[in-house]
Protein backbone atom coordinates (compact mmCIF):
# COMPACT_ATOMS: atom_id res chain seq x y z
CA UNK A 1 0.00 0.00 0.00
CA UNK A 2 1.26 3.40 -0.86
CA UNK A 3 2.61 5.15 2.22
CA UNK A 4 0.52 8.19 1.69
CA UNK A 5 -2.53 6.17 2.25
CA UNK A 6 -1.21 3.78 5.36
CA UNK A 7 -0.12 7.64 6.65
CA UNK A 8 -4.13 8.83 6.28
CA UNK A 9 -5.52 5.47 7.56
CA UNK A 10 -3.13 5.75 10.88
CA UNK A 11 -4.91 9.31 11.45
CA UNK A 12 -2.48 11.65 9.98
CA UNK A 13 -4.19 14.29 8.31
CA UNK A 14 -3.63 17.13 5.88
CA UNK A 15 -5.10 20.87 5.82
CA UNK A 16 -5.75 22.95 2.95
CA UNK A 17 -3.00 25.43 3.96
CA UNK A 18 -0.69 21.98 3.71
CA UNK A 19 0.30 21.50 6.87
CA UNK A 20 0.27 17.93 8.20
CA UNK A 21 -1.31 16.90 11.48
CA UNK A 22 -0.34 14.23 12.99
CA UNK A 23 -2.33 11.22 14.68
CA UNK A 24 -2.41 13.02 18.26
CA UNK A 25 -3.30 16.36 16.72
CA UNK A 26 -0.70 18.02 16.78
CA UNK A 27 1.05 19.84 13.68
CA UNK A 28 4.20 17.58 12.34
CA UNK A 29 7.33 19.91 11.73
CA UNK A 30 8.48 18.97 7.97
CA UNK A 31 12.30 18.06 6.44
CA UNK A 32 13.59 18.92 3.17
CA UNK A 33 14.49 15.53 1.42
CA UNK A 34 16.94 15.40 -0.94
CA UNK A 35 15.10 16.85 -4.22
CA UNK A 36 14.03 19.81 -2.22
CA UNK A 37 10.09 19.16 -1.60
CA UNK A 38 9.01 19.23 2.45
CA UNK A 39 8.50 16.15 3.87
CA UNK A 40 7.24 14.27 7.04
CA UNK A 41 8.34 11.07 8.59
CA UNK A 42 5.29 7.92 9.46
CA UNK A 43 5.28 4.01 10.20
CA UNK A 44 5.00 2.28 6.60
CA UNK A 45 5.48 -1.49 7.37
CA UNK A 46 7.44 -1.16 10.41
CA UNK A 47 10.06 1.39 8.81
CA UNK A 48 10.02 4.68 9.56
CA UNK A 49 9.08 6.62 5.57
CA UNK A 50 9.32 9.70 4.52
CA UNK A 51 6.31 10.73 2.70
CA UNK A 52 6.09 14.04 0.07
CA UNK A 53 3.86 16.46 1.80
CA UNK A 54 2.16 17.91 -1.57
CA UNK A 55 1.55 14.04 -1.95
CA UNK A 56 -0.02 13.28 0.93
CA UNK A 57 -2.08 17.01 0.31
CA UNK A 58 -3.23 15.65 -2.69
CA UNK A 59 -4.32 12.80 -2.07
CA UNK A 60 -5.87 13.62 1.59
CA UNK A 61 -8.51 16.11 -0.75
CA UNK A 62 -8.17 14.68 -4.09
CA UNK A 63 -8.24 10.36 -3.65
CA UNK A 64 -6.52 8.29 -5.70
CA UNK A 65 -5.80 10.02 -8.35
CA UNK A 66 -3.06 11.78 -7.34
CA UNK A 67 -1.44 8.75 -6.34
CA UNK A 68 -2.02 6.85 -10.20
CA UNK A 69 -1.20 9.81 -11.89
CA UNK A 70 2.31 10.57 -12.85
CA UNK A 71 3.27 12.97 -10.71
CA UNK A 72 1.47 15.86 -8.31
CA UNK A 73 2.29 19.49 -9.64
CA UNK A 74 3.16 22.78 -7.97
CA UNK A 75 1.11 24.76 -10.31
CA UNK A 76 3.04 27.81 -9.30
CA UNK A 77 6.43 25.70 -9.72
CA UNK A 78 7.08 26.75 -5.11
CA UNK A 79 8.12 23.54 -4.17
CA UNK A 80 7.55 24.67 -0.81
CA UNK A 81 3.84 25.95 -1.35
CA UNK A 82 1.91 22.79 -0.45
CA UNK A 83 -1.53 24.53 -0.28
CA UNK A 84 -4.50 22.52 -1.91
CA UNK A 85 -4.95 25.16 -4.33
CA UNK A 86 -1.58 25.15 -5.80
CA UNK A 87 -1.53 21.18 -6.46
CA UNK A 88 -2.71 19.65 -8.98
CA UNK A 89 -2.13 15.83 -10.74
CA UNK A 90 -0.46 15.57 -14.21
CA UNK A 91 1.91 14.46 -16.26
CA UNK A 92 5.61 15.30 -15.92
CA UNK A 93 5.17 17.12 -19.05
CA UNK A 94 2.87 19.34 -17.22
CA UNK A 95 4.86 19.50 -14.22
CA UNK A 96 7.96 20.99 -16.10
CA UNK A 97 6.07 23.64 -17.84
CA UNK A 98 4.96 24.90 -14.45
CA UNK A 99 8.78 26.34 -13.53
CA UNK A 100 10.58 29.09 -14.13
CA UNK A 101 12.95 29.02 -16.60
CA UNK A 102 15.94 29.04 -14.49
CA UNK A 103 14.89 26.35 -12.90
CA UNK A 104 13.74 24.48 -16.31
CA UNK A 105 17.84 25.22 -17.78
CA UNK A 106 19.04 23.27 -14.23
CA UNK A 107 16.55 20.26 -14.64
CA UNK A 108 17.90 20.15 -18.69
CA UNK A 109 21.76 20.20 -17.23
CA UNK A 110 21.60 17.65 -14.41
CA UNK A 111 19.61 15.04 -16.96
CA UNK A 112 16.13 14.33 -16.37
CA UNK A 113 16.73 10.88 -15.14
CA UNK A 114 12.27 10.91 -14.65
CA UNK A 115 12.20 11.21 -18.34
CA UNK A 116 14.41 8.22 -18.62
CA UNK A 117 12.30 5.05 -20.31
CA UNK A 118 12.94 1.30 -19.28
CA UNK A 119 13.15 -1.42 -22.00
CA UNK A 120 11.36 -4.18 -21.40
CA UNK A 121 14.39 -6.39 -20.57
CA UNK A 122 14.80 -4.17 -17.62
CA UNK A 123 11.86 -5.24 -15.41
CA UNK A 124 12.41 -8.85 -15.19
CA UNK A 125 16.05 -8.02 -13.81
CA UNK A 126 14.16 -5.24 -12.08
CA UNK A 127 11.98 -8.19 -10.43
CA UNK A 128 14.52 -10.44 -9.78
CA UNK A 129 16.63 -8.06 -7.99
CA UNK A 130 13.78 -7.22 -5.67
CA UNK A 131 12.99 -11.04 -4.79
CA UNK A 132 16.58 -10.94 -3.91
CA UNK A 133 16.55 -8.44 -1.48
CA UNK A 134 17.96 -5.17 -3.53
CA UNK A 135 17.10 -2.06 -1.98
CA UNK A 136 14.39 0.39 -4.11
CA UNK A 137 16.88 3.05 -3.38
CA UNK A 138 19.96 1.08 -5.05
CA UNK A 139 17.44 0.14 -8.35
CA UNK A 140 15.95 3.28 -9.05
CA UNK A 141 19.68 4.90 -9.06
CA UNK A 142 21.27 2.05 -10.94
CA UNK A 143 18.27 2.28 -13.62
CA UNK A 144 18.28 5.99 -13.44
CA UNK A 145 14.01 5.97 -12.85
CA UNK A 146 12.38 7.21 -9.77
CA UNK A 147 12.28 5.15 -6.72
CA UNK A 148 7.67 5.58 -7.34
CA UNK A 149 8.53 3.75 -10.66
CA UNK A 150 10.42 0.95 -8.73
CA UNK A 151 7.98 0.77 -6.25
CA UNK A 152 5.26 0.45 -9.07
CA UNK A 153 6.77 -2.33 -11.07
CA UNK A 154 7.22 -4.21 -7.43
CA UNK A 155 3.79 -3.54 -6.92
CA UNK A 156 2.57 -4.80 -10.61
CA UNK A 157 0.96 -1.46 -11.37
CA UNK A 158 3.68 -0.57 -14.17
CA UNK A 159 4.79 -3.38 -16.59
CA UNK A 160 2.86 -6.17 -15.49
Amino acid sequence: MEPEKVAKSKGYQATKNGDVIGPTGKKLSLNKNSRGYLCFGARVDGKVRSIPVHRFVAYYYLGDVALTSECVRHLDGNQKNNKLINLKPGTLAENYSDNSSSWKTLFASLGASANKKLKETDIPEIKKALAKGESIKNLASRYSVSRKTIEKIRDGKTWK
